[in-house]
């Protein structure tokens, strides 16, 4: 479990609804549109920290992430009812604060928290095979 630790975003594809490929969609956002948010949250980083979210210390994330303590208690339960670890933990802060910055929020929400949680498909799997 100590490698999977290290990645921060795993996510599960599934396979597309039948007629996906040929049904009109709604245009969606460009790739330029996509890189301007990401250039953006990138520069408030760097104005805020000095660094990117996914280099800040646990005693940065304390100061920069703008948490309420609530969410974090919350974030403490689902790291823990998830059999997740410490470093866990930290990465999920990092990846939250990422989502409010391509937000343009100023706070890192729960929503943002659970979102973040989303992404550790592979930690839920392996907790869930762990249990067995």
């Amino acid at each position: 479990m100590p490698f999977l630790d290290r990645f921060d975003l795993t996510v599960d594809v599934p396979k597309l609804p039948s007629g996906t490929l040929t049904q009109k969609h709604q245009p969606g956002e460009t790739s330029v549109d996509i890189a301007k948010r990401v250039k953006h949250a990138r520069e408030c980083q760097l104005a805020r920290a000095g660094v990117l979210n996914s280099e800040l210390t646990p005693k940065q994330l304390k100061q920069d992430s703008n948490i309420s303590q609530q969410d974090l208690e919350f974030l403490e339960q689902s790291v823990v009812s998830l059999g997740l670890s410490v470093r866990s933990f930290h990465r999920i802060q990092r990846v939250a604060r990422t989502i409010a910055d391509l937000q343009q929020s100023t706070t890192t929400e729960r929503g943002h928290i659970a979102q973040a949680l989303g992404y550790r498909a592979m930690d839920r799997l392996l907790a869930k095979l762990n249990q067995q």
